[in-house]
Order: structure tokens, then C-alpha cells, then sequence
């Protein structure tokens, strides 16, 4: 079927190759841009972000996202693998899991212009944690969501991961083509030939 969610790269005038203060530059404008995507289209509610090196089931991610409560205070909701910190910053998402964000908690977040400055430098440059303060900073409501498998499985864990708990959403950590292509293969044999 057709889940209706787009892949869209966006080239960016960030520091390239650089993990530190190229990814805290490109996880703003990522934000930036998704929500400017929002503002054009209302039937955009969520924005999710992950790494490149991430096999993601969009299906699996459009359903999970279907089932989270609503947002009746307004406040914004960011959903993800939730705890992860640095020494200055006690609280954060941890992106090797990716994460979606609503519509409210993009609009919150951007216009915040301390990412890069203030939160980068203060979170040892992680840009996750960094971002997750512009998000703490404006009262965002922070919610788990299971099956984002953002650490790197051993072959017992992958195996449980398939067979038991919540549907799989995400892997990271994929390096290589091949590793993507099993992925593919294993999820599309399982839908019936339509990754989901």
C-alpha cells in the first residue's frame, strides 16, 4: 500500500563530514524545514528524523504514530527512544533511534536560535541532546516509542526483536548495502511482498 510518506534529502550549507558542529546545524534545518513542509501542508502532522545509516518501515512508523494519544494541551509531543543524556545534559532522545516530533513541538522548536550556540556547546556537541533542549525549553511532552531499534543487535536480540514485543520500526546501525537489502527482503516476505 501506499502510506503516503515521502523521502525528501535536502542539501545544506552545514560543515560536511563533521559530527559535532555539522550534525547540530543539520538537525536544525532539518526541523526548520520540516516544519516550513507543515505550514504548506496541513495533512502533515509528524515529522520523524533518523540517521542515514537506518533501515526504517514507514507503515510500521505511520501506525505506531496513529495509536499515540493526542496532544490536548497543545504542548507538542517527541516520540523516541527517551534517556539519553550528557554530562551538562541530564535529559534526551537518543537519535540512534530516531525520532518523530508533531507538528507543535516543530513549530516550538523552530524558532529557537540557541540550538547551535547555547544547547550545542552545553550537550558536548551531541546534536540530539542538544535539540532535545530546544524542546525541553518550550515544555514539549517527551513519550517512548517502541520498536525503534537504535543500538546495533547482536543475531539473539535481532531474532526477538522479529518474534516477540512491539513491531519492529526501525534498525540503525545498517553498514552496508547488503545488510539493507536482507532488511528489505526479510520485511517485504512478511507483508506479502510489500515492505511495510
Amino acid at each position: 500500500g501506499n502510506s503516503g510518506v515521502n523521502v525528501h534529502v535536502i542539501k545544506t550549507d552545514c560543515l560536511a563530514n563533521s559530527h559535532w558542529d555539522g550534525a547540530c546545524c543539520k538537525y536544525v534545518q532539518a526541523v526548520r524545514h520540516a516544519y516550513g513542509l507543515m505550514q504548506a501542508d496541513a495533512d502533515y502532522t509528524w515529522a520523524y528524523f533518523t540517521d542515514d545509516d537506518a533501515y526504517v518501515r514507514p507503515l510500521a512508523l505511520e501506525r505506531a504514530l496513529a495509536q499515540q494519544p493526542p496532544d490536548y494541551e497543545n504542548k507538542g509531543i517527541v516520540v523516541g527512544n527517551v534517556g539519553c543524556k550528557t554530562s551538562d545534559c541530564p535529559f534526551s532522545v537518543c537519535m540512534g533511534g530516531g525520532y518523530a516530533a508533531n507538528r507543535r513541538a516543530l513549530e516550538l522548536a523552530a524558532v529557537d536560535d540557541q540550538v547551535e550556540t547555547r544547547y550545542c556547546n552545553r550537550c558536548g556537541r551531541w546534536a540530539d541532546a542538544a535539540l532535545s533542549q530546544a524542546f525541553i525549553a518550550r515544555n514539549v511532552q517527551f513519550r517512548p516509542l517502541a520498536g525503534l531499534y537504535g543500538r546495533k543487535l547482536g543475531k539473539d536480540k535481532f531474532d526477538a526483536s522479529l518474534s516477540t514485543g512491539p513491531e519492529p520500526i526501525m534498525y540503525h546501525y545498517v553498514q552496508s548495502a547488503q545488510q539493507m537489502q536482507m532488511l528489505h527482503a526479510l520485511f517485504s516476505a512478511a507483508a506479502g511482498g510489500n515492505a511495510s
